[in-house]
This record gives C-alpha cells, sequence and structure tokens, in this order.
C-alpha cells in the first residue's frame, strides 16, 4: 500500500496519523524542508506511507524524490548528506522509520 502526495508541508492524513503516533510529527516538516533543500532540482517530492506486503504491521514514511536528471554519483552524495542530517534532525528511534527513495527522469 503506498499513499502519495507532494510535500509542501502539507501530509495526507495516513502519514500525518503515522508520524504522530511514532512522535514524528514535530520532525516530519524539517525532513521535508531537507529534502526539498538538498533535491531543489526534482520535478516533485511525494511522501507516501509504505507498509511491506509480507509484512503489513511494518510501515515507514518515505521522502520520494521524483524526476531526478542528475548524475548518479550525485545523486548518491545528495542521498548520504539528507541521511547525515537525517540524523541531526531525528536523533532517536525514530529515525529508521523515515526513508528517502530517489527516482531519475527515464
Amino acid at each position: 500500500m503506498t499513499t502519495a502526495i507532494s510535500t509542501s508541508q502539507s501530509f495526507c492524513p495516513p502519514v500525518a496519523e503515522f508520524a504522530q503516533r511514532h512522535g514524528l510529527e514535530e520532525v516530519l516538516s524539517l525532513v521535508g524542508d531537507l529534502t526539498e533543500r538538498l533535491f531543489p532540482m526534482a520535478q516533485a517530492v511525494d511522501v507516501e506511507l509504505v507498509s511491506d506486503d509480507e509484512q503489513p504491521d511494518q510501515q515507514a514514511i518515505f521522502f520520494k524524490v521524483r524526476g531526478l536528471d542528475i548524475e548518479p554519483r550525485l545523486g548518491s552524495d545528495l542521498h548520504w548528506q539528507w541521511a547525515s542530517e537525517l540524523q541531526e534532525i531525528c536523533p532517536g528511534p525514530g529515525r529508521a522509520l523515515l526513508g528517502l527513495e530517489l527516482c531519475w527522469v527515464d
């Protein structure tokens, strides 16, 4: 199951409810700001609540950066920077419930 919207600090109800249940509501917009700051070249950033089909109880919030037209090496570097800065924004165990997915232009 995937629920997606483009971010501008407005999150769909399933994402907002999940964040609230796990104490992430205060960091969610900070992570959105981080994602938009590092990937201004993206066509869109969608925020999705993703469930594992085999283990539906395991969910995570993913920031899906779509429409990238950059070198994969730069994408990798920016992904690493995102993960590094995420540790500062969300130093606790809730960080494991947040992820980043990069999608290049076809």
